[in-house]
């Protein structure tokens, strides 16, 4: 998927890390092959899910819904419920009319209500086109592909079913406001004959659905990890030992030069050479700020709005009290990360003007462990 020169956050995620629990709503459009090609139904549906994410790109889910199928149907075919010799024939009366309104052409609707489970394996499609989590992405598509249980409920002459399937999903969401998303998706599953008391005459069918409604997530789908790779670092457990080693002192200062014009135009100008802008603290082993820092985001951009010949270096950090050396090395290099993220995707500064320079915790500017898992946002003159 990369070359040579690319890196790609892999990471991995502990037992307790990464889980999430979504309930949803919405509406369902389900087409089927069931005998005497019913027509297309409308329905509403709910349900939960719950799932884990490995890797930002793998991740297992278990989704539980209710559905109410309803549609025209005719009383063609053969049906479960009429059984006759001991379950070894079937024939055609379907008891279900006798609880149905007939319309004029023999026709009837028929509510189907059922509840389904899927255990389903799923992938990220935006975390592989940026190479790992990606915080400030408001959408994203998912792949699925599992297997499914389905149980129809038993009412008004319809006989419960009990089958396995096997389900293929595609669904896509974007986030609209704090922890709700809109999602679309369509799906397809493969059913055992027989389902919803019907015979279909072949051994299997399947159901394609499309839905739309509104998510809200309970835990977040974002990934959290506790270690970055790269391809090169693959062949090895050490950190780059050079990127860490010229930053040992941060120089807060202004050089003033006084420029000489007629018009005094520019006189007692501040000519930018290395000063510290704003500093963002993490949470212990989190490469994501626990509270609303837009206020540091802001302050950054300011500055470079007032100095346009600047570039902003994002120095990240973690404590020596907590974690390897390689542990620390990539959550320093996440909070850079995470910084640099938010400023070009929310806040469009050039990239251009933005560095990254993972410190892990070899540098300790404060004694107390929590003031160093940090990234300062320092700016240096470009020339």
């Amino acid at each position: 998927m990369v070359s040579a020169q690319d890196t790609i956050s892999l990471g991995y995620s502990t037992i307790k890390q990464n889980w999430y629990v979504d309930g949803f709503y919405g509406g369902q459009i389900l087409f089927s092959t069931d005998a005497n090609n019913r027509t297309n139904r409308v329905t509403h549906f709910f349900g939960i899910d719950a799932g884990k994410l490995f890797t930002p790109f793998i991740g297992v889910e278990i989704s539980l819904d209710a559905l109410k199928k309803g549609g025209a149907n005719a009383s063609y075919g053969l049906y479960k419920a009429d059984e006759i010799g001991g379950r070894t024939m079937f024939g055609n009366n379907d008891p279900y009319r006798e609880f149905a309104t007939i319309n004029p052409d023999g026709s009837y609707n028929v509510d189907i209500k059922y509840w389904s489970s899927k255990l389903l394996l799923f992938t990220s499609i935006m975390n592989i086109i940026h190479k790992g989590y990606n915080s400030s992405c408001k959408y994203d598509i998912y792949p699925y592909f599992g297997l499914g249980y389905m149980r129809v409920i038993k009412q008004d002459g319809l006989p419960e079913a009990n089958v396995l399937t096997m389900d293929f999903r595609l669904k896509a969401k974007y986030a609209i406001y704090k922890n709700f998303d809109l999602f679309a998706q369509c799906g397809l599953s493969v059913l055992p004959d027989l389902f919803e008391g019907r015979i279909t005459g072949s051994m299997h069918h399947a159901s394609l659905d499309f839905a739309c409604g509104v998510r809200y997530n309970i835990g977040s789908k974002h990934f959290s990890t506790n270690i970055l790779k790269d391809k090169e670092e693959f062949a090895s457990s050490e950190p780059p030992e050079n990127i860490i080693e010229h930053d040992t002192v941060f120089v807060e200062k202004v050089v003033e030069k006084i420029v000489e014009d007629t018009t005094d135009k520019y006189a007692n100008k501040f000519i930018l050479d290395s000063l510290t802008i704003t500093t963002i603290v993490f949470p212990i082993g989190k490469s994501t700020p626990s509270v609303d820092i837009n206020i540091r985001y802001q302050q950054i951009v300011n500055f470079m709005n007032k100095y346009p010949k600047c570039k902003v270096i994002l120095h990240g950090y973690s404590d020596k009290d907590t974690g390897t050396e390689k542990i620390n090395y990539s959550l320093s290099q996440k909070r850079a990360e995470y910084v640099y993220n938010q400023l070009i995707n929310k806040y469009h500064v050039d990239k251009n003007r933005l560095e990254i320079i993972a410190n892990s915790s070899k540098v300790q500017h404060y004694d107390k462990a929590d003031y160093n898992r940090i990234v300062i946002a320092v700016a240096v003159l470009d020339e």
